[in-house]
């Protein structure tokens, strides 16, 4: 009777033979090309074989008699994939998934996801000026941030304090751009309002276009249940001062879908950032 049990047996060969790696399984005869070396192609052989055999079919046996170094590195990093195969085609469910812009766009519309939401890429303004691109991506969104910011200021010499925190520290500023002084920094808030679903969580991360000019945007996950506008922290690196166009891209949402729902979602434990609005401050 066959197991499901996996074996990669690697036979010896040269430089003038390919290198072949084979998977036993309780699976139909099939090949299937899963990479190249600079030498010879790679194939996966998948096939049945009995628990007797898999003595036989020793990798560690095999790779000890080769005398090339290259051929090893190959033959470890094919193994990898070749696990990692497997893996995606006999438990499909136990993986974490990205959203495709379907997904995102379903969720959007049906469950109010995001609001407003932009179901393409947008790269300029309606008066006809390039625009920092925004709206639904291949596996995200990029959302805008609004014309609302507060910038750091030291004029009142205060100190950060995370658990004491001074409103006096900011200066509250509205307008189609924001200067962020030199090395400094500053609080935004997304256009965008976010319901995220109990079985997911985001990413954010910062538009290559601000980051490749020094700007970084620093942005939590948003965990599942949690809503409301995001508070976008913003980050001048550079000893320049930097420009801040609103109502254009900030940064990109990713969205993975979980193997189950959580147990205790952000709702559930009545997390302090839920359903916030505006550029929310640090809560104690």
């Amino acid at each position: 009777m066959f197991r499901r049990t996996f074996c990669v047996s690697w036979p010896r060969s040269s430089l003038n033979r390919p290198v072949c790696v084979v998977v036993a399984s309780p699976r139909s005869r099939v090949k299937r090309r899963i990479g190249t070396s600079r030498h010879k192609s790679l194939r996966v052989s998948v096939r049945r074989l009995r628990p007797a055999s898999l003595r036989r079919t020793s990798i560690w046996t095999n790779l000890a008699g080769w005398s090339s170094p290259p051929l090893i590195i190959v033959g470890a990093v094919t193994v990898v994939a070749t696990v990692a195969v497997i893996a995606l085609i006999q438990h499909p469910k136990k993986l974490m998934s990205i959203l495709s812009d379907k997904k995102i766009r379903r969720l959007a519309v049906e469950r109010r996801m995001i609001e407003p939401f932009v179901d393409r890429q947008v790269r300029q303004l309606d008066n006809g000026q390039r625009a920092i691109s925004y709206g639904l991506s291949s596996y995200g969104y990029d959302l805008r941030v609004a014309d609302e910011f507060k910038v750091f200021t030291n004029v009142f010499n205060t100190v950060v304090d995370p658990k004491n925190f001074d409103p006096k520290s900011f200066v509250d500023l509205r307008g189609e751009i924001c200067i962020v002084p030199p090395n400094s920094f500053a609080l935004a808030r997304s256009i965008e309002y976010f319901r995220i679903p109990r079985d997911m969580l985001t990413i954010c991360l910062g538009k290559s276009t601000y980051a490749r000019c020094g700007i970084i945007v620093n942005v939590t996950p948003f965990e599942p249940e949690w809503e409301g506008h995001v508070t976008l922290e913003i980050s001048n690196t550079t000893p320049l001062p930097a420009k801040i166009y609103a109502n254009e891209g900030l940064a990109q949402v990713l969205f993975f879908r979980a193997s189950e729902p959580c147990e205790t979602s952000y709702a559930d434990r009545g997390g302090k950032y839920q359903k916030q609005q505006g550029i929310t401050m640090p809560l104690n």
